[in-house]
C-alpha cells in the first residue's frame, strides 16, 4: 500500500468514527421550554451547589491546608464561589420570567465552573462525601440540560474520577 493510499484510509477511518461520535450525542432533543419546570430546576440547582459549599467547609483536605496546595485549594473555593452566584442568578432570572435565549450564557457557564469543580476537587482528593455533592449538582445539571441544547449537554466532559 503507498503512503497516499494509507493517508485516504486514515483519513476515512477518522471520519467514520467522527460520524459515529457525532451520532452518538445528537439523540438528545430539546424539550419544549416550561418556565415553571425550568425555574424549579434551577432552585435545585442552586440548592444541591449550597450542598457542595458546605460539604467543603466540611471537608479535612481544604481544613488542614499544610496538606494540601493553597493555590488548588483557593481555586476550589473560588469556583464554588462563582458557582452559588451563577445558580442563584440563575434562578432569579428565571423567577422574573426570562427564558432560554436570555438565561442561556448563564446556564453554560454554570456547566463550565461545575466541571472544572469536579476537576480541582480530583486533584485536591477530596473525600466521598465531596463527590456525593458534587454528583448531586452534576445531576441537576443534566435534567436543566435539554431545555437548553439538544446538541450538547451544559455540563463539559472531563476525565472521569
Amino acid at each position: 500500500m503507498n503512503p497516499l493510499q494509507k493517508t485516504n484510509r486514515v483519513a476515512l477511518v477518522v471520519a467514520a468514527l467522527a460520524c459515529l461520535l457525532s451520532a452518538g450525542t445528537a439523540v438528545a432533543e430539546l424539550k419544549p421550554w416550561d418556565q415553571e419546570q425550568v425555574s424549579g430546576l434551577a432552585a435545585e440547582l442552586s440548592d444541591a451547589i449550597k450542598g457542595v459549599r458546605r460539604a467543603a467547609l466540611d471537608e479535612p483536605t481544604l481544613r488542614d491546608r499544610s496538606n494540601t496546595s493553597g493555590r488548588s485549594t483557593q481555586q476550589y473555593l473560588d469556583t464554588l464561589r462563582q458557582l452559588e452566584t451563577s445558580t442563584r442568578q440563575l434562578a432569579t432570572r428565571l423567577g422574573k420570567g426570562e427564558d432560554r435565549e436570555q438565561t442561556l450564557g448563564v446556564a453554560r457557564r454554570i456547566g463550565t465552573l461545575l466541571r472544572d469543580a469536579q476537576e480541582t476537587g480530583r486533584r485536591l482528593m477530596l473525600t466521598k462525601p465531596s463527590f456525593d455533592a458534587i454528583d448531586r449538582a452534576v445531576a441537576a445539571v443534566h435534567e436543566l440540560s435539554p431545555f437548553y441544547t439538544d446538541r450538547d449537554p451544559l455540563l463539559p466532559t472531563s476525565t472521569q474520577r
